[in-house]
């Protein structure tokens, strides 16, 4: 069992995936439960704000039996060799790379401590930072992604293939010759 048994067994009583969409079907009996389980934790007397914006697009339609068929479109996006499902939240279908942006955050950082003299050279900044100097010099690498490509990381609209294992690779240091390799439009 998973973390949320009741609400998988008692909620859910059908999950159908195809390449573009996902349908689940909710047991109204299941809801009930769910929604007094709620009200007895205090759910309801918090506030919980999402504006439409944040809900996935979805359809809904009521079965004979009461049940609430839910059906929401999906997309496959590729990071790392391994293909993750998205749900899209409002209009736009994104999955972020938490890896990549947070790497490219460390790069930054200890980009201006190279600069500011918060550390004297790259040994000093593996040190300071308790990482290997190898590892260091793959990540600081990130800094010269260009601006674009990190705006696409950021928002989860990179194409597909790009991801930390492959950046730290390396790449071209031309901007151009960067969204050629990993795949981005020209600008």
């Amino acid at each position: 069992m998973g973390p949320f048994p009741f609400f998988t067994l008692e909620v859910i009583s059908d999950i159908v995936a195809s390449p573009d969409k996902i349908k689940l079907v909710l047991r109204v009996e299941g809801l009930k439960q769910l929604a007094e389980e709620m009200a007895v934790g205090g759910y309801f007397s918090e506030n919980h704000e999402a504006s439409e914006a944040e809900l996935p697009e979805m359809e809904q339609r009521v079965l004979d039996d009461g049940g609430i068929e839910l059906t929401m479109p999906l997309k496959l996006k590729s990071i790392g060799g391994h293909r993750n499902v998205i749900v899209p939240a409002g209009n736009g279908m994104t999955l972020k790379q938490d890896a990549v942006i947070r790497a490219i955050r460390n790069a930054r950082k200890w980009t201006e401590m190279l600069v500011t003299g918060q550390a004297a050279n790259l040994t000093d900044l593996a040190k300071k930072l308790g990482l290997a100097a190898p590892y260091v010099t793959r990540i600081l690498g990130l800094a010269n992604l260009a601006p674009d490509i990190v705006e696409a990381v950021c928002s989860g609209c990179e194409p597909e293939g790009v991801f930390l294992a492959r950046l730290v690779k390396g790449f071209p240091d031309d901007w151009e010759e960067q969204r050629m390799v990993m795949g981005f439009r020209s600008r």
